[in-house]
């Protein structure tokens, strides 16, 4: 079975949307579409998928070959300044569990790492960032 990328994006998309952005009322910024941050007060994230290099693992015949690509989830997790980091690390938390060594759509998930909190580039938001690195198998 052949994964595009494409597909492994909306896959995971869907996936975020239906088990974390939706149940924690995480208000979320997909890749290039409209967004409103919400106002004073509210949580929100940013959701990236970046791939890296992909490597040939299996020589066979053109479009029996397999590929391994590789990449990372990333999710910026984003919370009101000044009011600790117990709301950002508990949405980071819960994104970290549900792509902790786990299988969607193909895309095989390795262990999520939870970098330290930051004020973020405009000064506005405290900001946490999960890195979820996973690998997919294409045909080719």
């Amino acid at each position: 079975m052949t994964v595009s990328f494409q597909t492994v994006r909306a896959a995971l998309r869907g996936d975020f949307a239906t088990d974390i952005a939706t149940p924690l009322s995480l208000s979320t910024q997909y890749e290039n579409a409209p967004f409103t941050k919400p106002a004073a007060g509210g949580s929100w994230a940013q959701f990236n998928i970046l791939f890296a290099d992909s490597e040939l693992i299996e020589i066979a015949p053109v479009g029996s070959r397999t590929f391994r690509a590789v990449g990372v989830l990333l999710v910026n997790v984003f919370t009101e300044l000044e009011t600790g980091d117990k709301a950002a690390t508990d949405f980071a938390d819960s994104i970290a569990s549900r792509y902790r060594g786990t299988t969607i759509s193909g895309v095989l998930f390795r262990a999520p790492t939870v970098e330290q909190g930051v004020r973020d580039e405009s000064g506005a938001w405290w900001r946490v960032t999960v890195r979820c690195p996973f690998e997919v198998l294409q045909l080719g």
